[in-house]
C-alpha cells in the first residue's frame, strides 16, 4: 500500500497510516505493504522517508520474532511428542478427547523383559538406562508403526493401547502383528547388546480384546491419557503366565476371535486359565509354529 504526502497532505496521510498499523497490531499483516510516498527535499518528503526507515525496521523485526516463534514452536512440539503420543495429541487439538470417560473396545498389549532384575543387578545402572532406553525405542518404534499407543513403561515392561482414541477396526491384528515384530526384532536387538557386553535377552508378551474405559485420567497436577477396566488386568495376567509356560505369546480368545484368518493359523489353544482376582476363567492361545 502506498499512501502519497503530497496528494494528500502530511496531516491526512499519517491518520491513514495510523489506521493501518491498528491493522498490524490486530492482524499481524499489511506491514509490509505500508510505504509513505511524497516529493524529495520537501518536508513531507522527510517526513516519509523517516516513518518509511521506521517501518523497514518493524517488518525486519516482526519476521525476525515471527522466525524465534516458528522455531519456538516447532521445539516445543518436538520435546512434546516425546510425553505425549501424536494421535492423543491430534485428539486434543480437535476437541475429540474430553475429561471424563467413555467405553470403546480395545486390544491391549503387555510385554515384560525376562529376568530383567537380575540383569539389571549384573550390568550396573549406567548400562541398564543405556539398554532400556535401546530395548524402549526399538519396541515403541514397532507399536507406533502398527498403530499402537505407547501408554507407558512399567519398570521394564510396556502396555500398548490398540484401536482407539482413533477407533480402528482391525485393532487386534494389529497388536498381535506387533508382538511377532517385537519379538522377532529381538535377534538383531540381542546382536546390539552384545556389542555392550550384555547377555540376550528374551521377553513376553500376552493380548487380551475388550471394552475398557477410554479417558484423560489423573490429578489436578498431572494428567495421562489411558484406558482402564478388566481387560487390562486380564492381558498383564496373560503376559505373566508366558513365563511359566515357556512361551514369548499369548493371547485371549476375545483377542483370537478378532483376528483375520491368516492370523489365527499362527496361534493354538492352550485350555482355560483361572487368574487371581479375575471371576471367570480365560480361554488363552499359544503362538504355535505354522
Amino acid at each position: 500500500m502506498g499512501l502519497n504526502v503530497s496528494e494528500h497532505g502530511a496531516h491526512t496521510a499519517l491518520l491513514d497510516l495510523a489506521n493501518e498499523v491498528k491493522k498490524v497490531i490486530f492482524e499481524q499483516s499489511h506491514l509490509n505493504t505500508i510505504r509513505l510516498n511524497a516529493e524529495e527535499a520537501t518536508e513531507a518528503g522527510e517526513i516519509a522517508s523517516h516513518i518509511n526507515t521506521m517501518l523497514s525496521l518493524i517488518d525486519s523485526k516482526h519476521l525476525k520474532e515471527k522466525n524465534i516463534l516458528i522455531r519456538e514452536k516447532e521445539s516445543l512440539d518436538n520435546a512434546f511428542n516425546k510425553f505425549i503420543n501424536e494421535q492423543i495429541k491430534q485428539e486434543i487439538i480437535n476437541s475429540n478427547l474430553q475429561l471424563g470417560g467413555k467405553q470403546v473396545k480395545a486390544t491391549i498389549l503387555f510385554s515384560d523383559i525376562r529376568n530383567f532384575t537380575a540383569l539389571a543387578n549384573g550390568i550396573g545402572a549406567e548400562k541398564t538406562v543405556e539398554f532400556l532406553n535401546n530395548y524402549f525405542g526399538t519396541m515403541a518404534s514397532i507399536i507406533s508403526k502398527n498403530g499402537g499407543i505407547l501408554d507407558k513403561f512399567i519398570g521394564d515392561a510396556i502396555m500398548a493401547i490398540f484401536g482407539p482414541p482413533q477407533q480402528y477396526i482391525n485393532h487386534a491384528d494389529r497388536a498381535v502383528e506387533s508382538a511377532i515384530q517385537m519379538i522377532e526384532s529381538l535377534k538383531d536387538f540381542n546382536d546390539f547388546i552384545k556389542t555392550m557386553g550384555i547377555p540376550p535377552v528374551q521377553h513376553g508378551i500376552g493380548i487380551n480384546t475388550g471394552i475398557v474405559i477410554e479417558g484423560i485420567i489423573g490429578s489436578d497436577t498431572k494428567m495421562e491419557y489411558t484406558v482402564v477396566g478388566d481387560p487390562v488386568n486380564i492381558a498383564a495376567r496373560i503376559e505373566s503366565l508366558t513365563k511359566k509356560l515357556h512361551v514369548n505369546l499369548i493371547i485371549s480368545e476375545n483377542t483370537y476371535n478378532e483376528l483375520s484368518q491368516h492370523i489365527k493359523q499362527h496361534f493354538i489353544q492352550y485350555g482355560k486359565v483361572k487368574f487371581k482376582g479375575i471371576e471367570k476363567p480365560i480361554i488363552v492361545f499359544v503362538r504355535g509354529i505354522k
